[in-house]
């Protein structure tokens, strides 16, 4: 499941990215998750719970799009995430 996407939410034009960075951690950390490493610049953190690590991102760009960068079989897949 590396770099799986699972799960992807519209976020308005011109939304405030920081703003909604800092409403899903306070989001897993509701939802019982531990936060462990941030970064608020790359708008990236990760969380674990029942020995299930997540990294959530905040990005302006299509969900998995920045995935396909780091998976040497992306040509290949393409079209098939």
């Amino acid at each position: 499941m590396h770099r799986t996407v699972l799960e992807a939410r519209q976020l308005p034009p011109a939304a405030d990215l920081k703003r909604a960075f800092v409403a899903a951690i306070l989001e897993h950390i509701d939802a019982g998750w531990r936060l462990g490493e941030f970064s608020s610049r790359s708008g990236t953190f990760f969380c674990d719970k029942n020995n299930e690590g997540r990294m959530v991102e905040i990005s302006p760009t299509n969900p998995g799009e920045d995935a396909e960068r780091w998976d040497s079989s992306a040509p290949a897949m393409r079209g098939l995430r």
